[in-house]
């Protein structure tokens, strides 16, 4: 563990850029939350209709409560309908784990004290 974050900072376990939209990066993460355990932390795309434009960031983006085990590449493995376990877990579709309805500012705010 990093010295210089706090106790109850979120840790980053692994994290990766994915292909998104218009060639454009999405970032995802997996960290190591104190009280929430394993989180899956994703960018989503938004912000058309603003003066910022539409862009992948953590403020349009999904955090869900993960397996202990859940790694980024089981999360990107095919599912049984041939659909990415990640995919599901985002659209709220698996039950065993689940997707967190927190507004935006507060997974900016996750991202940004995890160090992403």
């Amino acid at each position: 563990m990093d010295a210089s974050k706090a106790s109850g900072d979120p840790i980053i376990l692994e994290r990766r850029d994915l292909p998104g939209a218009y060639d454009m990066l999405r970032r995802v993460a997996i960290l190591e939350h104190p009280q929430f355990g394993r989180l899956l932390i994703a960018e989503g795309w938004g912000g058309l209709d603003s003066l910022s434009g539409g862009a992948y960031r953590w403020r349009h983006g999904f955090l869900a409560q993960l397996r202990p085990t859940d790694t980024l590449d089981l999360l990107e493995s095919e599912g049984d309908e041939a659909c990415s376990i990640m995919r599901r877990v985002l659209a709220g579709e698996d039950a065993s784990r689940r997707l967190f309805d927190w507004d935006g500012v507060v997974i900016d705010q996750m991202a940004q004290r995890a160090g992403l």
